[in-house]
């Protein structure tokens, strides 16, 4: 489940490097948590990204709610 989920993050971020566009929002959130290395990257105020910026994919999946329980009563 992992692989599949890391290989459409993968997927979605190729799609937007087609159209120039930050469909990850990885540029937010480099300016949110990294201000002073954003603005050395940034070019004319935007991150100039390409196929070699992701070099890997970590993430965290938090199931809330649901009704979980509910599918365990139709199995």
């Amino acid at each position: 489940m992992r692989e599949a989920i890391a290989g459409e993050i993968r997927r979605t971020y190729q799609e937007g490097l087609k159209f120039k566009v930050d469909a990850l929002q990885l540029s937010n959130a480099l300016y949110r948590k990294y201000p002073h290395q954003w603005h050395r990257l940034a070019v004319d105020r935007e991150l100039p990204l390409d196929e070699n910026s992701i070099k890997s994919i970590k993430f965290q999946v938090k199931l809330l709610g649901g009704n979980l329980s509910k599918l365990r009563e139709h199995k």
